[in-house]
C-alpha cells in the first residue's frame, strides 16, 4: 500500500471496495496504522484542515477522539488573552490524557483489539469482493452477513457466515481458520471453497475447489466433535432437518455422481445420515455466482425461485403445486428478471405477474 492512495482516500477520492483493502491494510498492523496517521496528520496541517481526526494510540477505531467545534463567534476567541488559551490548551491536554488513561488502565479487557470485528453485510441483488491484507480473498454473495476479527495476524481466526462467500485463503504456517455456520464448522489450512449456509435454506452446503477442510460439528451429547475431511472436487450437503433425528453424532454417506437436492435428501433418510458428501464433482457449478452468472441444473423451480429472489432481489410467489416441482437447467447473465421468466416460461408454459418487486407465478 503506497503513500499515494493514503492522500486519495484523505482526499475522499477512492471508491468504496479500495476503500475497504485501505481499511483492512491499516488494520493489519500497526506499524500500517502508524504510516497512516502520520500521513494524515502531515496532510491536516500542509492543508490547514479546520476539523482533523486525531485517533486514539490505544484503540482508533473504538474510540476516535475529535476537535472541539469551531463555530465559536470569532470575537470571542480574539477576546480571549494569551494566558486564557494557554489554560484552555492544558484543560483540553489534561482531559485527554485522562480518556486515554480510562481506556488503557480501567477497561483494557473490554476493548482490546483482538475483541473487535469487521462486519460485512450485502443485501439481495447485492455482491462484494474483500481482499484482505494478506491478500486473501473473499466473494460476498447477495443477502448474506460475514463477521471476521480486526486483528488478523493471530494464530486463531474465526469466521462468521450466514449466507453465501467463496474463501480463497493464503496458507500461512501455524494459523488456523475456522468458518463458523448454523449448524457446522469448517477447518481450514490454506484453501479455496464455497460456503452456502443461508438461514432459511434447509441444507448447508460447501463445495472444495483447492486445498483440503474439515467439517465439523457438535451435535452428540457430549459435545465431542466429529470431523469430516473434504478433498478438492468433492462437495458436502448438510441437512438441518436431521437434528430432530437421534443422531448422536455427524455421520456421511458418499456417492459418486451429482445429484439434486431433493435425491440427495432420499439418500440421506435410507441411510439415516446428515451429511451427504458428493465425489468427482464440477466444484465451478458452484461457484459461477462470483463471476456474475446464476447457474442452475435440473433445479425445481420452488429452489431456483429462492435463488431468483436474493439475485434480482425480488419476491417470488408460486400459486401451483405442479410448477413448484417442475425442473429447469440453465444460466442467467445479465438478463433483468422479466428476461429470465419469460426465458423459463417457454419450456414449462406458466404465467407471471411483476408488480414492482413482487412476482406473482401461475399456471397458464
Amino acid at each position: 500500500m503506497n503513500e499515494e492512495k493514503i492522500i486519495q482516500y484523505l482526499k475522499g477520492e477512492l471508491d468504496t471496495q479500495e476503500s475497504k483493502e485501505l481499511h483492512d491494510w491499516i488494520l493489519f498492523d500497526k506499524a500500517n496504522f502508524e504510516t497512516f496517521k502520520q500521513l494524515k496528520q502531515a496532510w491536516a496541517l500542509s492543508n490547514a484542515m479546520k476539523e482533523s481526526e486525531p485517533v486514539d494510540e490505544k484503540d482508533y477505531h473504538i474510540f476516535r477522539l475529535r476537535n472541539f467545534s469551531e463555530d465559536e463567534d470569532e470575537s470571542e476567541k480574539e477576546s480571549l488573552s494569551p494566558l486564557q488559551w494557554i489554560l484552555r490548551i492544558a484543560a483540553v491536554f489534561l482531559m485527554l490524557v485522562g480518556v486515554y488513561q480510562l481506556f488503557t488502565l480501567i477497561l483494557p479487557d473490554k476493548f482490546s483489539r483482538d475483541d473487535l470485528f469487521t462486519e460485512i453485510t450485502t443485501n439481495a441483488g447485492e455482491k462484494s469482493k474483500i481482499i484482505l491484507a494478506d491478500s486473501s480473498v473473499i466473494w460476498v454473495n447477495s443477502c448474506t452477513k460475514l463477521r471476521y476479527p480486526v486483528n488478523l495476524k493471530k494464530s486463531k481466526i474465526n469466521f462468521y457466515l450466514e449466507g453465501e462467500a467463496f474463501f480463497d485463503f493464503k496458507k500461512i504456517p501455524n494459523r488456523n481458520i475456522t468458518v463458523h455456520t448454523s449448524n457446522i464448522n469448517i477447518k481450514v489450512i490454506g484453501t479455496a471453497f464455497n460456503l452456502k449456509a443461508y438461514a432459511n435454506d434447509n441444507t448447508i452446503q460447501t463445495t472444495l475447489v483447492r486445498g483440503k477442510i474439515a467439517i465439523e460439528t457438535l451435535i452428540d451429547k457430549e459435545n465431542a466433535v466429529k470431523q469430516i475431511l473434504l478433498l478438492p472436487n468433492q462437495s458436502a450437503t448438510y441437512f438441518k432437518n436431521y437434528k430432530r433425528l437421534n443422531i448422536s453424532e455427524l455421520k456421511e454417506k458418499r456417492i459418486n455422481k451429482t445429484e439434486t437436492i431433493e435425491e440427495l435428501e432420499r439418500i440421506a433418510n435410507r441411510n439415516q445420515t446428515n451429511m451427504i458428501v458428493e465425489e468427482s464433482i464440477n466444484p465451478q457449478v458452484q461457484v459461477f455466482w462470483k463471476e456474475g452468472k446464476l447457474l442452475f441444473e435440473k433445479e425445481t423451480l420452488e429452489n431456483l425461485s429462492k435463488r431468483m429472489e436474493r439475485w434480482f432481489a425480488v419476491k417470488i410467489n408460486i400459486e401451483s403445486e405442479r410448477l413448484k416441482k417442475a425442473r429447469f437447467s440453465g444460466t442467467f447473465d445479465k438478463e433483468s428478471i422479466e428476461q429470465a421468466l419469460k426465458a423459463l416460461s417457454y419450456p414449462v408454459p406458466f404465467n407471471y405477474t411483476i408488480i414492482k418487486d413482487s412476482i406473482i407465478i401461475k399456471n397458464r
